[in-house]
């Protein structure tokens, strides 16, 4: 899908001039304070569950650093341990969290991802069962960090640096609320 409009096809239009439209549902994704109240965590089900447009859109201008602790927290884990097992390079996510700045795509993919499994997780659990008390975060951050027999005992954690292996990782995840081999 091309950013472009369709005004781009025509004759004295210059493509350059052309300004992707960021959807409105996209700006608090894109605003760095939306994520500076790590405790609550509702977000995460907001940012996964909202709309495919949405999510393209916030990846291509790139998530504010300012995930990157909230995510960690309610994953129970260190900034540090998050962006390591992430591939995030530490040096620029701590830069981008001083300026307020964005990551980049491929940065903001990868949260993305893990926000998906978590929002996924709780999902799951309101559906399945009895979600008084489950905190998905923490559940996701254990499951993702133990090895998983049908990935060979490769905790789910070592793949989730790569779009295929957070496919591979997101379809585990589904297939355990099925009761197929997890």
């Amino acid at each position: 899908m091309s950013s472009r409009s369709a005004a781009a096809d025509e004759p004295g239009c210059n493509p350059a001039e052309i300004t992707p439209v960021v959807p409105r549902a996209a700006m608090r994704y894109l605003d760095p304070a939306y994520f500076t109240t790590p405790a609550d965590s509702s977000w995460i089900a907001s940012l996964a569950g909202s709309g495919t447009m949405v999510r393209m859109t916030v990846v291509r201008e790139g998530l504010p650093a300012q995930i990157v602790p909230a995510l960690a927290e309610a994953l129970d884990l260190s900034r540090d341990e998050l962006m390591r097992q992430l591939g995030l390079p530490r040096a620029t996510v701590e830069r981008k969290l001083r300026t307020a700045g964005a990551l980049g795509q491929a940065e903001s993919e990868r949260l993305l991802g893990v926000a998906t499994l978590v929002a996924l997780a709780g999902r799951m659990v309101q559906e399945s069962g009895d979600p008084a008390g489950f905190d998905a975060g923490r559940w996701t951050s254990h499951w993702l960090r133990t090895p998983a027999p049908a990935l060979g005992g490769v905790p789910p954690m070592a793949l989730m640096d790569t779009a295929d292996g957070r496919a591979v990782v997101h379809q585990l995840l589904t297939q355990m609320q099925s009761g197929a081999y997890a």
